[in-house]
């Protein structure tokens, strides 16, 4: 077997990849263009929840998305360095689709500037051909009309929140339900700081006038597994700090943070919002 290297790439509005590429599944969601305060949060009810999502604010949502072909998973050779490959000679472009679990389709595409390529050509000896993208993590904003989108989204949120069974959506039909039973049940987590938290990346009181600027704007996971990782960002401070974002695993009372991106971002709702009403 091949083994897999998922590299990360960022959307390119010009092609419709999931036009020829399978999500497997979701591995993150971040915020662009707007951040926002832990303070704002205020939802009555689960499906009042929606009103504070981002999109509906205007503020741009990605999703990271895993993505893959259905011929991949035969691919018998490493995909070549910048998905540039030379033929060899007589070489056939539908065996050259098969070695390296390209889609066919996609890969004529890419190269139509070849005069009279079909999937049956035998090619010239190093015939350049531009092969379709691998599988790899892209950060996408158009993923939300997906067949499979609410399904992939809950299992991203299943996976990224702890403990299991401490988040809902609003799609979810027993939502309200479960978010009763939470209250019910004060199972809400107590507000204290965990050891070392006060010190992740200097704290707020080393701003100007102590004011906590730094806001949670993404939360993903790893292909394989491993610890969820928060996107930490700070806006521009004067003319002397420039914006900046870093990633992080999640710890501590982060995890709060954490919860209300999800409300804010996507509308998700976790019992880790303690103090926040959702009755």
């Amino acid at each position: 077997a091949i083994e897999e290297v998922l590299v990360e790439m960022s959307d390119n509005v010009d092609d419709d990849v999931l036009s020829w590429m399978l999500i497997k599944e979701i591995l993150g969601v971040r915020i662009e263009g707007a951040a926002f305060r832990s303070d704002d949060v205020g939802a009555d009810s689960v499906p009042a929840a929606v009103a504070w999502c981002a999109a509906s604010k205007g503020v741009r949502v990605e999703y990271l998305v895993h993505l893959r072909t259905h011929q991949d998973l035969a691919a018998a050779e490493t995909y070549p360095q910048g998905g540039i490959y030379l033929a060899v000679d007589g070489e056939k472009v539908s065996a050259i689709a098969k070695k390296f679990g390209a889609n066919l389709a996609k890969l004529l595409h890419l190269n139509s500037h070849i005069v009279g390529l079909r999937a049956a050509s035998r090619l010239l000896d190093k015939t350049k051909l531009q092969l379709p993208p691998r599988p790899h993590l892209r950060w996408m904003s158009n993923v939300t009309r997906h067949r499979n989108f609410q399904q992939l989204l809950m299992q991203f949120l299943e996976r990224a929140v702890t403990p299991a069974g401490a988040v809902v959506h609003p799609s979810m039909e027993t939502a309200t339900k479960v978010v009763k039973d939470w209250i019910e049940q004060d199972i809400f987590p107590p507000d204290e700081i965990a050891d070392g938290d006060a010190d992740m990346i200097g704290s707020d009181s080393d701003l100007p006038g102590g004011v906590a600027l730094r806001r949670v704007t993404g939360l993903k996971l790893h292909a394989n597994g491993g610890s969820p990782m928060l996107r930490m960002s700070c806006p521009a401070l004067g003319e002397h700090l420039l914006p900046w974002d870093v990633w992080m695993p999640v710890k501590g009372t982060w995890h709060r943070d954490v919860a209300v991106f999800l409300l804010h971002s996507v509308g998700a709702v976790s019992y880790r919002l303690w103090g926040t009403r959702c009755t």
